[in-house]
């Protein structure tokens, strides 16, 4: 039996998901060299695939990350060539699917909302809940802006371990917490030293809250001083240290 690539779905300018006939193996997910975009007109430059990523709960799919945004109102075909499946079967060579982008649509003369600065100095991104990208009720890909945003970012630094294509990325806590006793406070010190990483961060201080009730549990809390803010912001993160 042969795996066959049957269909795309264009979720965001640098996201498509491809479907295919088989369940996949988990070498499909390994390298990004079985995908390829090309550009089919004038209508713009063909991103680079970037990651290929597991899509929870569907297994006959793959989401692609793409390194730069495709193009609006253009064409392209993407190839999953010599793709794996469960069965041991493979893509065969020819494996293309075509597809356009939208044309973007003209936006009315309105005034900008007030609190638009925010999401200026801020900015503004997808929102990801630890295993994949949120969506709205609509099914487009959820948002978060302004401050909000910011304060995500400062967790979400301040729990990782590191990234595949980052692994500077992050305080790496687990370091920490499973290092030799009394290592847990020099984790303290690499919470503000990755939280000032974030260029939105004025300055940065953490204390440590001791919880009697579950003394296996330490929350940090990050007091970050973001720019253009009156005041801290506390920004709570609780580790495992027992």
């Amino acid at each position: 039996m042969t795996i066959a690539l049957t269909s795309i779905t264009v979720r965001h300018e640098r996201r498509l998901r491809l479907g295919f006939s088989n369940l996949l193996a988990a070498g499909a997910f390994t390298s990004t060299a079985f995908y390829t975009v090309t550009s089919l007109d004038d209508g713009g430059a063909a991103p680079a695939v970037s990651a290929a990523i597991v899509v929870s709960g569907s297994p006959n799919f793959v989401e692609l990350s793409l390194a730069d945004d495709l193009a609006q109102d253009a064409s392209f075909s993407i190839a999953a060539v010599a793709v794996p499946a469960v069965d041991a079967s493979v893509t065969p060579p020819g494996s293309a699917l075509t597809f356009r982008t939208g044309r973007p649509a003209l936006q009315p003369n309105e005034e900008l909302p007030g609190d638009d600065i925010r999401a200026l100095i801020y900015g503004v991104d997808l929102v990801f809940d630890g295993s994949d990208y949120v969506e709205t009720a609509d099914g487009d890909l959820a948002t978060v802006s302004g401050q909000a945003n910011a304060e995500a970012a400062v967790q979400r630094r301040c729990m990782s371990d590191g990234l595949p294509w980052a692994p500077a990325y992050g305080a790496h806590p687990r370091r920490y917490v499973d290092g030799a006793r009394g290592a847990i406070a020099e984790l303290k010190g690499a919470l503000v030293r990755e939280t000032l990483n974030d260029d939105r961060v004025d300055a940065c201080t953490v204390d440590i809250v001791d919880d009697d009730t579950h003394p296996e549990r330490t929350t940090f809390v990050i007091n970050a001083t973001l720019k253009g803010a009156v005041a801290p912001t506390p920004v709570s993160v609780t580790l495992r240290t027992g």
